[in-house]
């Protein structure tokens, strides 16, 4: 059968860090995808009126998913079956799966509760108690690396991209990661080794310069 294109389409804006992190787990699987850029933060809506990150299967009748957590997994599972960063192995996925909940319910939502009510026009500072719970979460965090080489495991994982942009946005809004030494050596590991890391990490710098700009 002839190769007709990429089929899939990435809906992606740079200023979002779910979809930096799907645009991540991209290059890392080395899909061809369609990459279709938007604009959420300045009000640009698609006419198809998606968000930031949309993945579109043309190859399943257009399925449509959003979440970045989804969407990342969805991708190992249904296009690189077996692959190592979601392996089939059901003990090593579950410990990929708890380190994602913990980004999920832990280590995200306490950097969103420092960076949204200053995007929203809210608050123009960190208050020193929101730093701290974020720190806090950045020692779990570092409890897992002395564990292993990698977030879950011995092995590179989707919990590694996932965990990876997350951190990586943390660091770029200038939080310093210097009291947690394993996340730090983690971090440029990550950099040295994991491709697309650079572009994940442009987009990164210049979503965190626009919080900083909105900062007194």
């Amino acid at each position: 059968m002839p190769n007709l294109g990429p089929f899939l389409t990435l809906y992606h804006d740079e200023f979002s860090l779910g979809s930096r992190i799907v645009l991540f787990v991209i290059r890392n699987l080395s899909l061809d995808v369609n990459i279709h850029p938007i604009n959420v933060l300045n009000g640009h809506r698609d006419v198809t009126e998606v968000i930031a990150p949309t993945l579109i299967d043309h190859s399943r009748n257009n399925f449509r998913l959003t979440d970045y957590r989804a969407i990342s997994s969805y991708l190992v599972e249904c296009h690189r079956s077996g692959n190592s960063l979601f392996p089939n192995d059901i003990v090593k996925r579950a410990v990929i799966n708890q380190r994602i909940y913990f980004d999920a319910n832990t280590l995200r939502p306490r950097l969103d509760d420092i960076f949204e009510p200053i995007l929203a026009g809210v608050a123009k500072e960190i208050p020193q108690q929101k730093k701290d719970r974020l720190k806090e979460a950045l020692v779990y965090l570092n409890g897992f690396l002395e564990l292993d080489k990698w977030v879950a495991g011995k092995d590179t994982t989707i919990a590694d991209l996932i965990i990876c942009g997350t951190v990586t946005a943390i660091r770029e809004l200038g939080l310093r990661l210097d009291e947690h030494q394993c996340v730090q050596e983690w971090l440029e590991k990550c950099k040295q080794l994991l491709p697309g890391y650079d572009e994940m990490e442009v987009g990164a710098q210049n979503w965190a310069q626009n919080v900083k700009n909105r900062m007194t």
